[in-house]
């Protein structure tokens, strides 16, 4: 059955769910089986295009020059202009490129890894 759905665009897929009951209580066996083949596929898709874009993000990374363990640190200014903060990290990696500050810094421990973090 899971070979029928993948054949179908997104839409399609979506539009399959949605004529179904909300509830699993409210579905008979074939509805079942249909709605778990159709949500295994949106699925797989789903993971096939997160690992492309974590691909891509980390090959963006590289171009740029940072490494695991790189120190870096970016620059916030305050909104009325005064002054700002310095905010300093290392890089490192999970699925994807992250920086690990040395502070938490708006109750959080790790931020985006972008342009705008310099090296140290």
């Amino acid at each position: 059955m899971n070979t029928i759905f993948c054949t179908k665009t997104d839409e399609e897929l979506t539009e399959i769910r949605k004529s179904m009951p909300k509830y699993l209580n409210d579905m008979t066996e074939d509805q079942k089986a249909i709605s778990h083949a159709v949500y295994i596929e949106q699925k797989k898709r789903f993971d096939a295009n997160r690992a492309d874009s974590f691909a891509a993000y980390n090959q963006e990374v590289e171009k740029g020059g940072y490494k695991v363990g790189d120190r870096v640190s970016y620059f916030c200014r305050y909104m009325i202009g005064f002054g700002g903060v310095l905010i300093t990290g290392t890089v490192k990696k999970r699925k994807k490129y992250y920086v690990a500050l040395d502070i938490v810094f708006n109750n959080k421990k790790t931020a985006h890894l972008t342009n705008a973090w310099k090296h140290i």
